[in-house]
């Protein structure tokens, strides 16, 4: 069950447009074609976006699934036609069209969706598919990471310029810049504390403890009401998992309580060969295309990630076979993210 129709949240940036987009295809392959156009559609008000392959006539999808054919363009529409390219061959040509121009960011995320798209049209049906699902996962994570950094670091950033140039102007006395200093150094702390899997430095057991912190309480920065969240993880067995085990049932209960609102529970604990995590809530609204690409590391693992109405639940092994530990080494090296 998802919040409450009246919530607000902020319009998507477009790394977190592009993060979607990527987990829809990784997930689901071409058949997630027309939902990523609508995805894309929505985020740039276009009239029509349309996806044809490299013969620019057979149209792949559109954002506008109930039309197999589109119609005539409005008079006075401005179109742009991008080419979808992969190592210089073109693969197919997205068409975007609306009644206003389009800016430098819409041409920007329309640049990024052929990239992703492209990613998907050459590797459908290939031997190569497992290693393009693997590439579009780790774009969506860079496009998460680029999302994050705009929305916190970014718009703490410009109250501070915003703040500065009151005070310079002599209509702010030098005071009114503390809060928004304050606001940007917590961003950036948040940001680091975000990007760094807190389960590789102090444990799963603290890492889980900490979620009230960064999750719970009252959230108007987010848009949603107050999440009352209650964590039981005292296992002395959590904090001797292997890392990307724990790794990953910290990044699992932290997706699931994204969306959070009203009362929500986090459990986890080791029951001989296997860790498991519970999370529920009654209103909870999980974005299920990037649970999905946990899923599939929890399947590499040799666990299982169940997602429900009202939570997920997950179960790896305490162990890592040595087929595991090779196809899923996260957080075992401390020169990259592991958002």
């Amino acid at each position: 069950m998802g919040p409450p129709a009246a919530i607000r949240r902020p319009a998507p940036t477009a790394g977190a447009v592009l993060a979607d987009a990527a987990r829809m295809l990784a997930g689901r392959g071409l058949p997630a074609l027309a939902e990523v156009l609508d995805l894309l559609a929505r985020a740039l008000g276009c009239d029509e976006l349309i996806l044809r392959a490299a013969d620019t006539t057979t149209v792949l999808a559109t954002a506008h699934p109930s039309r197999v054919v589109p119609g005539p363009r409005a008079p006075g529409s401005c179109v742009l036609d991008l080419p979808v390219r992969r190592t210089g061959e073109l693969c197919g040509v997205l068409t975007a069209s609306t009644t206003r121009a389009f800016t430098d960011a819409d041409a920007r995320l329309l640049a990024g969706a052929t990239d992703v798209l492209a990613l998907a049209l050459v590797a459908d049906g290939s031997a190569s598919w497992s290693a393009a699902r693997a590439v579009l996962d780790e774009e969506a994570e860079r496009a998460q990471v680029s999302a994050t950094l705009l929305d916190g670091v970014g718009e703490a950033l410009v109250s501070v310029r915003y703040a500065a140039e009151l005070v310079a102007a002599g209509r702010a006395d030098a005071a009114a810049l503390e809060e928004p200093v304050r606001a940007a150094l917590a961003a950036v702390r948040n940001a680091h504390r975000d990007l760094r899997a807190h389960a590789l430095e102090s444990g799963l057991r603290a890492a889980l403890a900490a979620l009230p912190d960064r999750w719970g309480g009252d959230r108007p920065d987010d848009g949603l009401p107050e999440l009352r969240l209650s964590v039981r993880a005292e296992d002395p067995e959590l904090d001797r998992l292997p890392p990307p085990i724990a790794v990953t049932v910290q990044r699992v209960a932290e997706l699931a309580l994204r969306g959070a609102t009203g009362r929500a529970s986090v459990t986890a604990f080791c029951t001989g060969s296997e860790v498991k995590l519970d999370v529920e809530s009654a209103e909870i609204a999980y974005d299920a295309s990037e649970l999905s690409r946990w899923a599939r590391r929890a399947l590499a693992l040799g666990g299982d990630l169940q997602l429900r109405p009202d939570g997920v639940e997950l179960s790896l092994p305490a162990e890592l076979s040595p087929a595991g530990s090779a196809t899923q080494c996260e957080g075992r090296h401390d020169d990259g993210s592991d958002l």
